[in-house]
C-alpha cells in the first residue's frame, strides 16, 4: 500500500483553478439554503400526498406508486393520474403547478447538492450535471432566498389547489394534513 495520496481528476482541477473551500458557509448561506431544502420538501409532501390520494379512485388502482422514484417521473404519474380524474380547471392548476416545480427544480439541486467555495458573502456554487461540471457564479445569500421565494410561490398554490380538490371531493377519503 502506497504512502502517497493522489487528488482524483476533478479535484486537481478545481485546486488549479484556484478553488477555495470555505466549511461551512456563513450562516445567512447556510439559512437560505436550508430555506430551500423546507420550501421543496413540503412541496414534494405535498405532491405525494395527491398522487396517495389520486390512486384511490377506481381510475388509478391498477398504477404502481413508487414514492423513490425521481421527481420528475413522479410528476409524470400526478399529471395522468389527474387527468383521469379533475376537471379541467383541476388538471390545468396540476399542470401549471408540475411546469413551476420541473423549472426551478435544477436550480434547487444545485443548491442543495452543489458544492460552496469563495468568500462569505457571495460564493460559487458548483455541483455535476450529467457528468459535467457546472458552475453558478455570484451565489450569495440573496439569491439562494429568492430560489425559496420561488418555491414557496409553488407550495402556495399547490396548498389553494388541494383545498379545492379536497372540498370538491369532500365525500372521498382526506389524505393526511402535514404535522405543524
Amino acid at each position: 500500500m502506497s504512502d502517497s495520496f493522489e487528488f482524483s481528476d476533478m479535484e486537481q482541477r478545481l485546486l488549479d483553478s484556484g478553488f477555495e473551500l470555505i466549511l461551512p458557509p456563513g450562516s445567512e448561506m447556510l439559512q437560505a439554503v436550508g430555506l430551500v431544502a423546507v420550501q421543496w420538501g413540503y412541496l414534494e409532501y405535498e405532491i405525494d400526498q395527491q398522487i396517495k390520494w389520486l390512486h384511490s379512485f377506481p381510475s388509478n388502482e391498477a398504477d404502481l406508486l413508487n414514492f423513490r422514484a425521481p421527481f420528475k417521473q413522479r410528476g409524470r404519474q400526478w399529471r395522468k393520474m389527474a387527468r383521469r380524474v379533475f376537471n379541467a380547471e383541476f388538471i390545468g392548476q396540476v399542470e401549471d403547478i408540475s411546469v413551476q416545480a420541473n423549472a426551478i427544480k435544477p436550480r434547487r439541486d444545485a443548491i442543495v447538492h452543489g458544492v460552496f467555495a469563495g468568500g462569505s458573502d457571495s460564493m460559487s456554487l458548483s455541483t455535476y450535471r450529467s457528468a459535467e461540471f457546472v458552475n453558478y457564479e455570484d451565489t450569495n445569500a440573496e439569491t439562494i432566498m429568492e430560489v425559496a421565494r420561488r418555491i414557496s410561490v409553488v407550495g402556495a398554490d399547490m396548498l389553494r389547489h388541494s383545498t379545492k380538490v379536497l372540498s370538491a371531493y369532500a365525500e372521498r377519503p382526506q389524505p393526511p394534513m402535514p404535522h405543524g
